[in-house]
């Protein structure tokens, strides 16, 4: 694939992306993608700038992924194939626990700010055939260095936890340069983690609900107007003309907390509903649920 196709695949990609992540935080990539295709270019500064960016990646913050060089065949997609090679890690990330808990030997390599991309450019140089990353820092090396998408990069493991220092995806609002990776992972065919583990209800069972917090509640009628708005209503109500004409205000009395973080987590295929696992985290869920809850009790209005 040349440069001039990658950059305008970029540019499509992140407009999907946009689709998918909060609305009010997009405007400007919205407006000018090439801006957030180079602003992977110039994330430069401190470990922590580079990890703020990284941990504000929509969905991927729990996925780790197997990267792997254009020596390696192309029918390899899983760490079974590759008995044989050293697996390039970063220290103390869930990637080197992953590497030996499938019986393989990991080549550590250390996650500083000077190091960040060292694995991807071993693979691109001969160093090293494959990886096993953290899927937003895996992203940024393949954004910076391998614009003519020589690597492959897949799924590996279930959800774990980012490295330390990484917060969860959830935090913050997504830059230009997160959202550009974003669309990067998913255009190599990476679901979030999460999607790939079915949520088990008895988990969940006798999980007590969120205290009544006003404030939490006002948290939670934010989120639920970026993520649960377009199909329930705004105000969640059974509004005709929404895609799902439920009224949320009457339901969540039959309910049990548990049962409501299910559906979320979960959705509901054979109605339509997307599982939103990997794109809200279980706090943000807890704050949906507490904002349903105040409006079916009248401790809010719909404008509220």
């Amino acid at each position: 694939m040349t440069v001039a196709r990658r950059e305008l695949l970029r540019a499509g990609l992140l407009i999907l992306a946009v689709g998918m992540a909060p609305r009010q935080s997009l405007r400007a990539s919205v407006q000018d993608p090439q801006a957030a295709a180079d602003a992977c270019q110039s994330l430069t500064g401190s470990l922590d700038r580079i990890a703020a960016t990284l941990s504000s990646v929509p969905r991927y913050g729990a996925t780790y992924v197997l990267v792997m060089s254009p020596r390696v065949g192309a029918d390899v997609t899983t760490l079974d194939g590759l008995k044989t090679v050293e697996i390039a890690v970063q220290d103390g990330t869930a990637g080197a626990a992953i590497v030996q808990s499938a019986g393989l030997k990991p080549r550590p390599y250390p996650l500083d700010r000077d190091n960040v991309t060292k694995p991807i450019a071993d693979l691109l140089g001969g160093g090293a055939e494959a990886a096993v990353l953290w899927a937003p820092v895996a992203a940024l090396g393949i954004d910076r260095l391998d614009p003519a998408g020589t690597l492959r990069m897949v799924n590996v493991g279930g959800p774990e936890a980012p490295p330390a220092g990484f917060a969860a995806s959830s935090a913050g609002a997504p830059d230009p340069c997160a959202l550009d990776l974003a669309g990067l992972i998913e255009a190599n065919g990476v679901v979030p983690a999460e999607l790939r583990v079915p949520p088990d209800i008895r988990k969940l069972i006798g999980r007590p609900p969120p205290p009544r917090d006003a404030e939490g509640a006002r948290q939670g009628a934010a989120l639920y107007a970026r993520q649960c708005a377009q199909c329930h209503g705004a105000h969640a109500l059974a509004q005709t003309g929404a895609l799902a004409p439920v009224d949320l205000l009457r339901s969540v009395r039959r309910f049990q907390f548990a049962g409501f973080e299910y559906i979320v987590l979960n959705g509901r295929p054979k109605n339509g509903m997307p599982p939103l696992r990997g794109t809200l985290s279980e706090p943000q869920i807890a704050s949906i649920y507490q904002y349903v809850r105040a409006r079916s009790q009248g401790d809010l209005g719909p404008n509220q």
